[in-house]
């Protein structure tokens, strides 16, 4: 699946870009600028027009957030200016957390994660989609990306082609920003972002209700009834009713889907089975346990897990 998009803020002037031409050239989706910095004042001008022509041309819209922080303080100022431009906004694309300035260069890996975790968990405890925007190199090189596992990411690499992008990032994304140079006259007349999709983000965000957009779960069979064969190797809920894990822990997981999000159907892995290392646990959540999962082949899975599908290891006698 590849769905064609672009991004725009107010360095499109409002009311220049043909957003209904856009659509009739086979494109599907735009993200928004809609502010940066940790001010209110801070709101992209282009934005709520920018918004307006995108909607009544029928495109699928998301948004993205220009960051300045160097501090988690700061990126939590700005992931509350971000939720109150966006707050009444029909959005059925991701909202993106964008850090590549220089201000952030300074900063060390552990510092640039951990501001960029403190805006993401923010503004995805509010119900959105979220996802990290950043180059390829940046995202090679400029933060701890396990612990940034569990969000989606929009890769920025004008390298002509994915393979190249391995060059700098090896890495998932879901979006690819792959162009800062193509004009459509039509369109613009001027330059564009250009991006690729590589999910259907607005199905996954109306049926999981997210971004305040009312749910539209699809229709699905009941499930079959439960059996219990004599060889069933099932956890016994009991060995961890009096034990939550937390970070840093190790858990027994068995036969586990592996999920890309931890309230989100999309499953990353199936049917794994090792040690794994708790890296956050989110009570209530429909998966609540993320894991680095390390199974006697080596390879890790990382990813979020059900309840169930853990227990605390027996210890070594």
């Amino acid at each position: 699946m590849t769905i064609k998009g672009i991004d725009v803020s107010k360095h499109q002037k409002a009311g220049n870009v043909n957003f209904k031409n856009l659509k009739n050239l086979g494109y599907d989706f735009v993200m928004l600028r809609a502010g940066y910095g940790k001010v209110l004042s801070q709101k992209d001008s282009a934005f709520e027009s920018h918004y307006k022509a995108a909607k009544e041309a029928g495109l699928h819209i998301g948004a993205y957030h220009y960051s300045y922080a160097t501090t988690v303080s700061e990126a939590k100022q700005e992931a509350k200016c971000f939720l109150t431009w966006i707050k009444d906004k029909e959005l059925d694309y991701p909202v993106a957390f964008d850090i590549e300035d220089a201000t952030q260069k300074k900063l060390t890996n552990s510092e640039r994660t951990e501001i960029a975790k403190a805006f993401l968990q923010t503004v995805e405890d509010a119900g959105y989609y979220v996802m990290l925007y950043s180059s390829a190199s940046w995202l090679g090189s400029k933060f701890d990306m396990d612990m940034l596992s569990s969000y989606d990411v929009w890769c920025a690499a004008y390298v002509g082609s994915q393979d190249n992008i391995k060059k700098y990032y090896d890495g998932p994304y879901g979006m690819w920003q792959y162009s800062s140079s193509i004009v459509v006259p039509t369109v613009y007349s001027s330059r564009l972002d250009h991006n690729y999709a590589y999910k259907d983000y607005a199905k996954i965000i109306k049926e999981n209700g997210l971004n305040n957009l009312k749910q539209t779960m699809p229709s699905v069979p009941s499930p079959a009834p439960s059996q219990t064969p004599e060889n069933d190797e099932s956890i016994d809920l009991s060995d961890i009713e009096n034990w939550e894990p937390s970070k840093g822990d190790a858990v027994e997981v068995s036969n586990a889907d592996v999920y890309i999000h931890y309230n989100l159907p999309q499953i990353r892995y199936k049917n794994i089975t090792g040690i794994g290392i708790v890296t956050d646990y989110r009570e209530g959540a429909l998966h609540p346990l993320q894991v680095n999962i390390c199974p006697p082949s080596g390879k890790i899975y990382r990813g979020w897990v059900d309840e169930g599908a853990y227990k605390k290891p027996k210890e070594s006698k």
